[in-house]
Order: structure tokens, then sequence, then C-alpha cells
């Protein structure tokens, strides 16, 4: 199965003084700079504004990937946040790296491994699977109890990955 780990960042900064970044005036929001850069931003929930580059981090391996979050990692971020949302852009709390695990389409895997329908395999990936957590784990469920899924997984099959094409 054609997986990649990358590595990736999110820091959390304390907005200004003056600033209002609470869930109420603040939605959770996803950016796309014109170089086609994306990252998100969380309202600061009581641990700062959250923000992360979207696919923008070094192929990794989990057993070897630099856990340390460096000057680089918060330049870029701050660059962004400076440029969108300057307000938050204050002194940073925290940062964390964590692990996407991508297929080469950036879509999930949902799908019986080798057409045999005892063992299904499920790798909600790309950054994203979060999102969709309530909805894979019903297919999931479903393909478990040999039952079809009501959503179209066709998007999700292991055989797209054995095209010629």
């Amino acid at each position: 199965i054609p997986l990649e780990v990358e590595r990736q960042l999110f820091h959390w900064f304390s907005p200004l003084k003056d600033a209002a970044f609470g869930p109420s005036q603040c939605p959770i929001a996803l950016w796309e700079d014109p170089s086609g850069v994306l990252f998100a931003s969380f309202p600061d929930l009581g641990d700062g504004v959250k923000a992360g580059i979207h696919h923008d981090g070094a192929i990794t391996d989990p057993h070897s990937v630099d856990r340390t979050p460096n000057d680089d990692d918060e330049s870029a971020m701050r660059a962004l946040l400076e440029k969108y949302l300057p307000r938050a852009n204050g002194p940073l709390r925290d940062a964390a790296v964590c692990l996407y695990t991508n297929t080469p389409d950036h879509h999930f895997i949902i799908d019986y491994l080798d057409s045999d329908e005892r063992v299904v395999l499920a790798s909600p990936c790309s950054g994203h699977g979060f999102k969709f957590a309530s909805a894979v784990g019903e297919a999931v469920a479903d393909m478990a109890l040999g039952q079809r899924p009501s959503l179209d997984l066709s998007l999700f099959s292991l055989g797209r990955f054995n095209s010629s094409a």
C-alpha cells in the first residue's frame, strides 16, 4: 500500500491583548494563500489560537521523525499569521509535531484487504480523517458485520493503486 508519513506542525499563540479569538468570535478556518499554501486556524479555547500549515512537512519515518519544533517551523507559521491573522500572532505558547499518513491521492483507504471480507482495512489518513470519524466508523462497522455500507466507498478502494494508467 503506497503510504507516506509526513511531519506536520501545530502552534498555539497567545492573541494580542485587544484581539477576540474565542469560539464565539473566531470560527475554525482553512486558509489558502495565492501561492497554494494551505493552513488551518482554530479559536482560542484557553490554550491559545491554534494554527498549522497543511501538507508542508518533510516525508519521514515514524521511528526517526524530528519531533522537536524549530525556529524555521515557527517562522513559516508566523509569516502566514502576520498576513492573514495578525492579531493572533502573539507570543508562542506551545508547538507540537504530529504525523500525517498520506496516500498518493490524499484520499482515505476503506476496503477489504485483498478482497477478503474477513479483513477490513481502514486508513482515514491524510491529516483530515478525524473530521470524518463518525462516517468512517459507521461504514467500517457495517463492513465488519458483513453489511453493505450506506455510503459509496468506491473512491477509497485499494484497487485504485493497481491502475497502470
